[in-house]
């Protein structure tokens, strides 16, 4: 009878994240914006994930600054790429900053604009 012989390999993989997504919002179409007029923002996102389909992309309006309250000033759900916000609903001379964020499997990126 033969001596057998047995070996073993082992490995070690480390699962890292990847980037977040990239977030752009388009620049509003003139410098200044009268308080009586719909304000429409539109961003887009895109993963830096190639096997990640950017129509699961998952997203969100946020008020980062300035105050004003979303559920009585959006024209739109919070959870789309396109936004709008009633007219009457900013104070003339203010500022805000709008945040859209976007998820996807790797994290969550997010684009910001001042208003």
């Amino acid at each position: 009878m033969k001596d057998s012989r047995l070996t073993t390999e082992s490995s070690d993989i480390e699962i890292v994240g990847g980037a977040p997504p990239a977030v752009l919002i388009d620049p509003l179409p003139k410098a200044k914006v009268l308080s009586t007029e719909v304000i429409r923002l539109r961003g887009i996102a895109k993963s830096n994930d190639p096997t990640f389909d950017n129509k699961n992309i998952k997203y969100k309006w946020v008020v980062q600054s300035g105050k004003f309250d979303l559920s009585v000033g959006a024209l739109t759900g919070l959870d789309s790429p396109v936004f709008a916000i009633r007219s009457n609903i900013l104070s003339a001379g203010s500022m805000y900053t709008m945040r859209l964020t976007a998820e996807d499997f790797d994290g969550v990126g997010y684009g910001d604009i001042k208003l």
